[in-house]
């Protein structure tokens, strides 16, 4: 909230009219500061937790205290006949309620069918960004109107700024750089998914689509990181992204190679043996048999290393994403706070 004060050299009738100043400015101002105390803890609800889906409640809660200040402001009317700081202020609050239930309506939409297409995700984190701008213009162009208000009337601010607004300031920046990383992330992490989604229905021509693009991915998304800033000399994030994104790079150029292999090995073999027991004792070739059970003797072998090999790469994905997703907690505690 703001307070102000007046300048102890007026004359005894300036006093009076600073006082009353003093007191129009405090009685819109602390409105305006409650609205923002809560879009604060809103927004940063939403960033925290990544869902506006989770929060859907403290959105309605936080249009119903807007209004409210709608309309405790508008009590105010004109001072001396000036209304324009009034008039600012409901423009604040207009532009704040705009903001809470068309955008972020918006990005709860987005969310909800973001999921992991990374088209989405993409539009999902630019509509909180642009959010975010929105309510800093805003705020921005309340404290300059306040200003002004406030030298014209020869009253001096106590507070400068809003010190919500320079929180809000310092999240956009701090979300800004997080999401660039995240971006980063986040292609390759989906195309991984994809191909072990593939794995599952032991789709090779999809599961080497996926692998194509995972390398592609995470060669480009390597190089730019690369180019990344520390944000305020902390490399954490951008380390951490690093080490996921060399995870996925091992995986493109050689373990998924490995896996494609042994599927198209165990396709191979199914064939093998579907086609030997359709065959009765007789129909069979001289030393097929022995050739099929030198077979099945190859496909355990392989069948065992290729367990291991999932089991390896479980732990350390799981380990990996574990790490990101604690820093970035992390990331966003340090510089938030």
């Amino acid at each position: 909230m703001k307070f102000f004060i007046f300048s102890i050299f007026l004359l005894s009738t300036s006093i009076l009219n600073a006082q009353s100043i003093s007191k129009y400015m405090n009685n819109i101002s602390e409105v305006a500061a409650n609205v923002r105390s809560a879009s604060w803890f809103y927004t940063n609800s939403v960033s925290k937790s990544k869902s506006a889906v989770k929060v859907e409640k403290e959105r309605q809660n936080l249009i119903k205290t807007i209004e409210e200040a709608q309309v405790e402001v508008a009590k105010n009317g004109s001072f001396e006949g000036i209304s324009y700081y009034k008039d600012s202020v409901l423009s604040f609050l207009k532009t704040y309620k705009e903001v809470i239930v068309v955008d972020y309506e918006n990005i709860k939409s987005i969310e909800l069918n973001a999921k992991h297409k990374f088209d989405l995700k993409d539009k999902y984190i630019q509509a909180k960004e642009d959010a975010n701008s929105k309510m800093l213009q805003a705020s921005d162009m309340l404290d300059a109107v306040e200003s002004r208000f406030a030298t014209e009337n020869k009253v001096k601010l106590l507070v400068t700024k809003s010190k919500v607004a320079e929180r809000l300031k310092k999240a956009n920046k701090v979300y800004k750089y997080y999401n660039s990383v995240f971006l980063l992330f986040f292609k390759p992490y989906y195309e991984e998914a994809l191909f072990l989604q593939d794995l599952d229905s032991a789709n090779i021509e999809q599961m080497e689509f996926h692998n194509i693009e995972l390398a592609a991915f995470t060669k480009a998304n390597l190089s730019m990181l690369d180019l990344k800033l520390d944000f305020d000399g902390d490399n954490s994030l951008v380390n951490s992204c690093k080490n996921v994104l060399l995870f996925y790079q091992s995986e493109a150029e050689k373990d998924f190679l490995k896996i494609i292999e042994f599927q198209k090995f165990k396709a191979a073999y199914k064939k093998t043996k579907s086609d030997l027991e359709a065959k009765s004792s007789s129909e069979r070739a001289k030393g097929e048999v022995a050739a099929f059970n030198k077979l099945v003797e190859e496909y355990n072998q392989r069948m065992n290393e290729y367990n291991q090999l999932i089991l390896d790469l479980n732990t350390k994905r799981e380990t990996l994403i574990n790490s990101w997703n604690i820093i970035g907690s992390d990331f966003e505690d340090k510089h938030l706070n």
